[in-house]
């Protein structure tokens, strides 16, 4: 018997009651961001998530969240939008922390802080 993507993808959900999240509780990559099997290739389960519940990514666009938490796959909190959308949106909700290289830390340094 074949199962179904969309049934393979809900075996690896857990459905968080506090928050509505439908968490990814399968493998997932460094960012914490589910790995799912579809189609031959590895994908991200929240992008497969979209392409079940709601259909067809956009071309070009990228699958963001409203919840802000990489691991949930609810359709309810998954919206396309472009890199830029997801880098202001990060900002908008205090997530974007500039990288820290001024002075020393930063990767052309000469001189030390002191020097």
């Amino acid at each position: 018997m074949l199962i179904s993507t969309q049934a393979r993808l809900e075996r690896r959900l857990f459905m968080e009651p506090m928050t509505g999240c439908w968490l990814w509780i399968g493998g997932t990559n460094k960012k914490g961001y589910g790995d799912f099997w579809v189609n031959g290739k590895n994908e991200k389960a929240h992008r497969a998530a979209y392409e079940i519940y709601i259909g067809p990514i956009p071309e070009g666009m990228d699958v963001l969240h409203k919840c802000d938490t990489p691991s949930c796959c609810n359709p309810r909190d998954l919206f396309p939008g472009t890199n830029s959308d997801n880098q202001q949106d990060s900002v908008k909700k205090g997530r974007h922390r500039p990288p820290d290289n001024r002075g020393q830390k930063h990767g052309m340094a000469k001189l030390s802080d002191e020097a």
